[in-house]
């Protein structure tokens, strides 16, 4: 089997916080919206409250009019950085003049000159967007990893516990039960049960990780009289075939008789 991570969802939408003056901010604001459509622009006016709102959000991009905040903007730079990467949150500068010190441009990605020019402002902010996309693909991809590798190491845990059980446990029905409890904790089961092979050829109930009695009955792997293999039942056809097989719906499924299925959860509600 390949393992093959599913697509990742990128949302439609990005969240830009502007941060501008009173008498400024709304026409930038507006000229941003109107250029990337795809961009929901929040306007902040007060540079105290820049960190507050980062983190109160997940914005991935954050604009900063330093015309209107000059002398506060290498200290507002360096105090988001210290917050938040790069690649996490994207700055871009939002100025008129045509060059600006090392000092205000270090912390920044990306600089759009004022007044503002369509083409300019898309360039800049598709840049932006694609260093944080790639960002939050590379993390998702990460934390998948990370799921990965705990979900194989409980499994490789589990064979190992196992593998001591089988060679020092001295009861056979202790050890099924292990067996059976620690497969339904990797698969996050509600319920398992273990069939043993009889040589009679016939599957005996012989642990369930529920409490309710064990059937009696035995389920025979052959037809009495034809001697073909007794697919009636899906325990018998996997024993059987030496097959994995996945019921998604016992009302739906027609291959094999689930009438006792059928009827203990009529019985029970489950």
């Amino acid at each position: 089997m390949t393992y093959a991570p599913s697509p990742i969802e990128m949302p439609t939408r990005s969240k830009v916080l502007l941060c501008s003056s009173d008498l400024s901010g709304l026409s930038l604001c507006s000229n941003v919206t109107a250029f990337c459509s795809d961009c929901d622009v929040y306007l902040l006016t007060d540079p105290k409250q820049i960190l507050s709102t980062l983190h109160s959000d997940n914005y991935d991009i954050f604009l900063l009019d330093i015309d209107a905040s000059h002398c506060e903007a290498v200290n507002v730079l360096q105090q988001v950085r210290e917050c938040f990467v790069e690649e996490r949150l994207p700055i871009v500068l939002l100025s008129s003049l045509e060059e600006l010190d090392d000092d205000t441009l270090m912390n920044a990605t990306d600089l759009i000159h004022k007044p503002l020019r369509a083409y300019e402002v898309k360039l800049r902010i598709r840049n932006a967007l694609t260093l944080r996309r790639c960002f939050e693909a590379n993390h998702a991809i990460q934390e998948r990893l990370e799921h990965e590798v705990s979900s194989r190491t409980k499994k490789l845990n589990m064979l190992i516990d196992s593998g001591l059980m089988m060679a020092m446990e001295k009861s056979r029905e202790r050890l099924f039960e292990h067996i059976l409890r620690e497969g339904q904790k990797l698969l996050q089961c509600d319920g398992a049960t273990m069939y043993l092979m009889t040589k009679e050829n016939t599957l005996r109930f012989a642990v369930r990780t529920r409490h309710d009695l064990l059937p009696f009955d035995e389920i025979t792997l052959f037809d009495a009289e034809t001697g073909e293999f007794n697919d009636n039942y899906v325990s018998a056809y996997a024993a059987n075939h030496k097959k994995t097989i996945v019921i998604d719906d016992i009302y739906e499924e027609t291959r094999f008789d689930f009438n006792g299925t059928r009827t203990f959860d009529a019985r029970s509600g489950y």
